[in-house]
């Protein structure tokens, strides 16, 4: 999971950010997702070179505090 964040970099493949910081709303597609049965493991992959920058740990703690924020659990 990743967010589609605008303006669009030059390099649209790195227009990915945290979740909550782009335009994707994902509290009605996890709705469906979960309706439809899934219950399994989400990847979160994030094409950005700040976040690629940023120290593991900040980026792991961002991670989880957007997924319980955005997703509704940790």
């Amino acid at each position: 999971m990743c967010d589609w964040v605008l303006p669009l970099p030059a390099d649209t493949l790195l227009g990915r950010g945290h979740l909550g910081d782009g335009c994707i709303d994902f509290g009605a597609i996890t709705a469906a997702v979960m309706a439809a049965g899934y219950d399994g493991d989400v990847e979160v992959e994030i094409f950005n070179a700040e976040v690629w920058d940023a120290p593991p740990d900040l980026t792991v703690a961002t991670v989880r505090e957007r997924f319980a924020s955005v997703i509704g659990s940790p």
